[in-house]
C-alpha cells in the first residue's frame, strides 16, 4: 500500500555541456522511492555532470500514517541519517578553520565526495496536514551593502594587476568613490533553482498558510490525507525575461560591473 501511494517529480539539472535535458514523466510506486533512493546516494562526482553546481532532484514520496510501526521505523532512520549528516558537518567545521582545511580534511577522508550532496538533509513532515505541494523555479537575486573601502581597494588591485581593464576600472572607481556608502549596493544574481510553495492546513488557517521551500532533494510526506501534487516544469529564461520588474523593487542606477556582479547606486 505504501509503494503504490508514493509518488516523485524529478528534475535533471544542468551537464558539463550546459545543455538541459527534458523533464522525465512523473514516477510511482516502487519506481519512484528507487529514484529518491539513489537521490538521496548521490553524494559523489560524476564525470557527466559539472562540480560548480549541485545536483537537484525535486520529489515527494508521501506515506499514510495509519501503520504505526512503519511509521516509527520510518522517521527513526530519517532522524538517524540527518543527525548523522549534522555530525559530520559540525565536526568539520567546528575542528578545522578555513575552507582549505576543511575541503582537504572532508576530502582524504571522502575521496570525490560533494560537500554540498553530503550535508544536505532530508527534508520530511508527519501529520503535518499538508494539503498541496507545487513545485517551480525560484530565480532570485541579492542585494548587498558593500564596504565602499574594501570595495575600492579590491577595484584598485584589480586595475594594477590587469593593464587592459586599467582604463574602464578607474572610470568605475570614481564613480563609486563619487557616491555615499548607504547608496551602494553590489546585485548577484543567484543560481536559478527548484522550489516547492507546501499549503499547511489548520483549524486557524482552513485555507491554508503557504510557506516555500528549497527543493534539493525528494521530501517525505507522512500523513492520510494525500497532498495535491504539482510538477516541476521547464524554466523558459526567455519566457522570465519578458515579466515586469516588481513593484516593490528598490530603484537603482548601474555604475558597472566588478567580477560578474553589478554596481549599483540606489536613485530613489
Amino acid at each position: 500500500m505504501f509503494i503504490l501511494t508514493t509518488m516523485i517529480f524529478v528534475e535533471e539539472y544542468l551537464k558539463k555541456t550546459g545543455s538541459k535535458s527534458h523533464l522525465p514523466a512523473p514516477l510511482c510506486g516502487h519506481e519512484a522511492i528507487m529514484k529518491a533512493v539513489d537521490t538521496w546516494l548521490d553524494m559523489h562526482i560524476k564525470d557527466d555532470y559539472s562540480q560548480k553546481a549541485v545536483r537537484r532532484a525535486a520529489g515527494v514520496l508521501w506515506f499514510p500514517s495509519d501503520d504505526n510501526a512503519f511509521t516509527a521505523e520510518l522517521i527513526r532512520l530519517l532522524e538517524q541519517i540527518n543527525a548523522l549528516k549534522w555530525s559530520i558537518e559540525s565536526h568539520i567545521i567546528n575542528t578545522y578553520q578555513g575552507r582549505n582545511a576543511r575541503f582537504e580534511t572532508l576530502h582524504n577522508q571522502c575521496g570525490g565526495v560533494m560537500t554540498l550532496h553530503l550535508y544536505r538533509q532530508i527534508r520530511w513532515w508527519k501529520d503535518e496536514r499538508i494539503s498541496a505541494v507545487r513545485f517551480c523555479w525560484q530565480e532570485k537575486e541579492s542585494l548587498l551593502v558593500p564596504d565602499k573601502v574594501e570595495l575600492l581597494l579590491r577595484m584598485g588591485k584589480d586595475s594594477r594587476e590587469d593593464e587592459s581593464q586599467a582604463v574602464p576600472m578607474h572610470q568605475l572607481i570614481q564613480k563609486v568613490i563619487s557616491v555615499p556608502e548607504e547608496r551602494l549596493r553590489i546585485r548577484r544574481r543567484l543560481k536559478v533553482q527548484p522550489v516547492a510553495n507546501v499549503t499547511f492546513v489548520s483549524k486557524f488557517n482552513p485555507a491554508g498558510a503557504l510557506k516555500t521551500v528549497t527543493a534539493p532533494m525528494p521530501y517525505i510526506i507522512i500523513q492520510n490525507e494525500r497532498p495535491e501534487i504539482k510538477m516541476l516544469g521547464n524554466f523558459d529564461a526567455f519566457e522570465r525575461a519578458k515579466r515586469r520588474p516588481r513593484n516593490d523593487r528598490v530603484k537603482t542606477e548601474v555604475l558597472g560591473s566588478f567580477h560578474g556582479e553589478s554596481v549599483e547606486v540606489i536613485t530613489e
